[in-house]
């Protein structure tokens, strides 16, 4: 795995404005990739911007920018579209940008906990694509499978 590039990743990132938490399943959304950024909430844009950033918000970061990479690849438009309107190809994005998260995660030996992230994964915020369980097990056959 490349190595992380932390001035590129602080050009691309600002803060989630405030108004987003009052749209419905969005008061706790930690990130949200743009065109060419990526926006954190202001906890962790502080950290992220921080001199010591946590493994955490670095993986955040990666996972917010593999999005950039694919809306890239697919066209911002289409890739936006489709992610708006399917509950699959949304939850297969965050599934593939989950990726090279959790390879940075097993590269540093940190140990993230995949049950909270199955329990949003399949919540409200992505308009419940998929049965916890069912992320869940896709989480953890990804994390396995990252890094072989």
């Amino acid at each position: 795995m490349e190595a992380v590039d932390f001035e590129k990743i602080k050009k691309e990132v600002g803060i989630i404005p405030w108004f987003i938490r009052y749209f419905p399943g969005f008061a706790k959304i930690s990130g949200l990739a743009l065109r060419n950024r990526f926006l954190l909430n202001p906890k962790l844009y502080a950290d992220l911007i921080s001199n010591n950033p946590s493994p955490y918000v670095i993986g955040l970061a990666i996972h917010e920018i593999e999005h950039i990479k694919r809306a890239k690849e697919y066209g911002f438009w289409k890739y936006r579209t489709w992610y708006i309107l399917s509950k699959k190809f949304r939850y297969q994005e965050e599934l593939e940008c989950h990726k090279p998260q959790f390879r940075y995660f097993k590269q540093i030996g940190y140990n993230f906990d995949l049950e909270p992230r199955a329990r949003i994964l399949s919540g409200s915020l992505y308009f419940f694509p998929v049965k916890y369980e069912k992320a869940l097990a896709d989480l953890k056959e990804i994390y396995l499978k990252v890094g072989m």
